[in-house]
């Protein structure tokens, strides 16, 4: 018989690094929490919605031990190493930063009409769209954040949790723990 899972792990834990690359394989890419200029684009009224993060390191491990278990595969394989939201990730951020982050409120209605009218937005600078023409770059880094950011606000980033009971010895790289590796060294 052949077994399929779809593994899901939300968010990658380390894009929250980004710009400094934490795994040899995965090129980072920005997000609307940016650690290292202490600002952060927020959806009006979704400070609170939770996301889930999952480092690289941990969907291998995961996908190893997956290969090697006895019992059935699960259809949906959603692998839940980290929820947080904004506000907590704004939170450990400026306490590992000991700096206050610069928040920017979206309306939705702003993001639905493509239109995020921020002072900044996450670069697209990533292998996948190396061959975007630079002019282009600017209104497709509108739109793309902007679904982006309405995404999270209907759960599309925050998984459920399979692997995780059917693995429960497997340990997870911890948001707090992720993050003071990678930003501590920066703290003023």
């Amino acid at each position: 018989m052949l077994e399929y899972t779809l593994f899901q792990p939300g968010g990658f834990l380390n894009y929250l690094a980004a710009p400094q690359k934490t795994t040899k394989h995965i090129t980072p890419l920005g997000l609307h929490i940016d650690f290292q200029n202490a600002r952060v684009l927020v959806v009006d009224g979704h400070l609170d919605d939770p996301l889930t993060f999952t480092a690289v390191q941990d969907l291998g491990a995961v996908v190893a031990r997956a290969v090697e278990f006895e019992g059935e595969w699960p259809v949906i394989g959603g692998i839940s190493g980290n929820r947080n939201s904004i506000g907590e990730l704004l939170q450990l951020g400026e306490k590992i930063l000991g700096k206050k982050f610069e928040v920017e409120r979206i309306p939705v209605a702003a993001l639905e009409a493509g239109e995020p009218g921020t002072s900044w937005l996450p670069g697209l600078d990533h292998p996948s769209l190396s061959s975007l023409p630079e002019e282009q770059k600017p209104a497709v880094a509108k739109q793309f954040w902007s679904a982006y950011l309405l995404s999270t606000t209907k759960g599309a980033w925050t998984v459920s949790d399979e692997w995780n009971r059917l693995l429960p010895d497997l340990k997870y790289i911890g948001t707090e723990e992720f993050l003071t590796e990678w930003w501590g060294k920066w703290k003023n």
